[in-house]
């Protein structure tokens, strides 16, 4: 590969080093070329993360996938989530309806809060007008319905 990024596609996967996290995503050296790439907070991997230390740390190498290439920036989008294994599928996320599990709670807006399970899977719960929650609560959930293909999940705290 030269070091001007012609040879560089969208889809390649590459070695990079995290070399600087920011609020938003993390900085990456590309030994391959002589520009950085940016992972943002979406596509660090299947959990829900606030902010890249609470899965990455300066001068940990990774593979990733190139998602964008802006050439004239000189400037990579990079994805760690396109590596790794599709937790929807690997943890056999489609067997769990019917189940309880334990979740915590990872965000609560308005009628609704998002638990992620222990696989880092995300669900989606419904909240009644009495519902007392708090962010990091871990609490106990029945698996409702899950659509593997969206990456989607109800979740009930109602025993089924």
């Amino acid at each position: 590969m030269s070091n001007s990024g012609e040879d560089l596609r969208v889809g390649l996967r590459i070695r990079c080093t995290v070399a600087e996290l920011v609020p938003y995503g993390a900085w990456c050296e590309v030994p391959a070329v002589e520009f950085r790439g940016l992972i943002l907070i979406p596509n660090i991997g299947w959990g829900e993360y606030r902010h890249p230390r609470d899965r990455l740390a300066v001068g940990e190498e990774h593979r990733v996938e190139i998602l964008r290439y802006f050439q004239e920036k000189e400037v990579l989008s990079l994805g760690l989530k396109p590596v790794l294994p599709n937790l929807w599928i690997a943890a056999g996320i489609a067997d769990l309806v019917g189940h309880r599990v334990e979740g915590t709670v990872c965000r609560i807006s308005g009628r609704s809060a998002t638990v992620e399970l222990s696989s880092g899977a995300l669900g989606y719960l419904p909240l009644d007008q009495d519902a007392e929650l708090e962010l990091g609560q871990l609490i106990q959930v029945t698996v409702m319905k899950v659509d593997v293909s969206r990456q989607a999940m109800l979740v009930s705290r109602e025993l089924v």
